[in-house]
């Protein structure tokens, strides 16, 4: 799975959970939360953050560590929010994120698949811990087809 997208079915309706991480907790409130790999990045990041914002975020990375971290990046959050809690907004991580619904119609969507309900009091645990999962075969690993991005981004 590349992403994960965790909203409330309503899209008029504001996206509220509560989180924690590494011993950090908040309550938050915005228009999602998205979860992704480096590799499953792809398009929404340019679009939920702001320029300055996702340069910030893309500084933090560090290409070894790829294959161990993801991107938590929660979709327009009051910037009272933002500076109250700056890991909980944007942040690339290899913690925990445990996520606990306060929605009433919340729902989880993995990697634009089905949705699964996620509605007040349910909680979901986000990690990279989960079997890795091959649906396609190539003949070298996908980052070794974009080594000279990697290693351009790296210096």
């Amino acid at each position: 799975m590349n992403d994960l997208l965790i909203a409330n079915t309503h899209q008029y309706a504001p996206s509220k959970y509560h989180l924690r991480r590494d011993g950090k907790k908040c309550r938050q409130q915005s228009s999602g939360i998205v979860f992704s790999t480096w590799l499953g990045q792809g398009a929404w990041l340019n679009h939920i953050l702001e320029e300055e914002t996702l340069e910030k975020l893309r500084n933090k990375v560090d290409y070894a560590e790829i294959d161990s971290h993801y991107f938590v990046v929660s979709r327009e959050i009051s910037h009272a929010q933002r500076d109250e809690n700056p890991w909980s907004w944007f942040d690339w991580t290899d913690q925990d994120t445990i996520l606990t619904s306060d929605m009433h119609r919340g729902y989880v969507v993995p990697d634009g698949w089905d949705e699964v309900h996620f509605n007040r009091g349910a909680s979901i645990t986000v990690n990279l811990e989960a079997p890795k999962l091959c649906l396609l075969t190539f003949r070298k690993p996908i980052t070794e087809k974009l080594s000279e991005l990697i290693k351009s981004k790296s210096v």
